[in-house]
């Protein structure tokens, strides 16, 4: 025999195990797969995301799995980028035997490896926007209230409390802050604003002042921030370099980063918030507030003071997806992807998700605009 031919019958038997081994595994357990950045400009957002995913996993594990199934999560690093993404999803799918996949908020790895899933016919649940293909969308989920949302909470705190008119736009290279620069130019005229200037950075920018200069200098009196990550304490101390005295207001971020720009900007930075991020100015009889209390008093347990608010998504997924295997009474991908598309209205932690009408499941605004102000989250009124 031949070395060329002994290698090839060597990988061929090790695929044939690896499928095998795949195949027994997912027998046994019900395996879900998580594409998420635990390094990266995502990372704060993923870690928290898949922490709040195990916390529900650990909850239900205690309760017998799904259908008598010990419920098994594998985690892939996409280190924030689109073919690190790739890579981990066709390792899930042919190693572990993923059955479904709750993934983080790195849309451009999800759109890339969505093709190869679909095809798999295995639903997504994901912490990012959706690809515009219907043939995708039919098979995933997104956990993330529509970008719009958070564009729109800011722009209409600017036309109703403020009487800023011109407005400058700083935002990263990710779709989702794409999608926003995008929707701010689109929307602004609609609340009496003005986008007089967009610019577009990269995260691993270490100085962002030129292209803050460049739109104070095209008339923007606020910055509008689009996109997570470090980038925005970045900004945040050019602004404070620059001494422009002009607000900045982010989009959605972990608390441990809005802290910092806090520490720097002060009342000038504003931020879109999540409900959990401002639990504590809910009305007792608003049904996510029982909701928000179920899930943070064991993430307290586990993680102390930690920022709830991303790891609610990802507890939430898991809550969505035990009402979807519920119903379908199956761990078939197909029979709990026509589960997802029929369940009720589920009130999660971060909004009322209905996947029978879109499958952006949250479609009324959840957000608040908020400020930090000595060491306290307080909603801007």
């Amino acid at each position: 025999m031949s070395l060329t031919t002994a290698t090839t019958r060597l990988a061929a038997g090790m695929a044939v195990a690896a499928f095998i081994s795949a195949s027994a595994n997912a027998q046994d357990k019900y395996v879900i797969g998580s594409s998420a950045a635990y390094s990266g400009y995502a990372a704060t957002l993923d870690r928290a995301w898949v922490d709040g995913a195990k916390l529900a996993i650990k909850k239900f594990n205690e309760q017998g799995g799904f259908l008598g199934k010990k419920i098994e999560i594998v985690v892939e690093d996409n280190r924030s980028e689109p073919q690190e993404a790739v890579s981990g999803y066709r390792k899930m799918l042919s190693s572990d035997g993923a059955q479904v996949f709750v993934s983080g908020c790195l849309s451009a790895g999800n759109f890339a490896a969505a093709p190869v899933i679909v095809r798999q016919k295995i639903p997504m649940l994901v912490c990012s926007i959706l690809p515009k293909e219907e043939n995708l969308v039919a098979w995933m989920y997104s956990l993330l209230p529509r970008p719009a949302h958070e564009v729109d909470t800011r722009l209409r705190y600017l036309q109703e409390r403020t009487q800023i008119r011109e407005i400058g736009i700083l935002y990263d290279q990710s779709p989702y802050a794409g999608l926003q620069a995008k929707l701010a130019q689109e929307n602004a005229s609609r609340f009496g604003l003005k986008v007089v200037g967009a610019e577009q950075f990269q995260q691993t920018d270490a100085d962002l002042s030129v292209s803050i200069k460049k739109l104070h200098a095209a008339g923007a009196r606020a910055i509008l921030k689009m996109g997570t990550g470090p980038s925005g304490v970045t900004a945040a101390k050019n602004l404070k370099e620059l001494a422009l005295g002009i607000p900045m207001l982010t989009s959605t971020e972990d608390m441990s980063v809005l802290i910092e720009i806090a520490k720097v900007l002060g009342k000038d930075m504003l931020f879109v918030a999540g409900q959990t991020q401002v639990v504590s100015s809910i009305a007792d009889t608003d049904p996510i507030k029982q909701v928000i209390a179920d899930f943070v008093t064991p993430w307290r347990a586990e993680y102390g003071e930690r920022d709830p608010f991303w790891a609610g998504r990802g507890y939430d997924a898991m809550m969505i997806l035990a009402e979807a295997i519920h119903k379908a009474n199956s761990l078939e991908g197909e029979k709990v992807r026509d589960a997802l598309n029929t369940l009720p209205a589920f009130q999660g932690t971060s909004g009322l998700y209905n996947f029978s009408v879109d499958h952006n499941g949250v479609t009324a605004n959840p957000y608040v605009l908020a400020q930090i102000l000595d060491g306290k989250v307080v909603i801007v009124k």
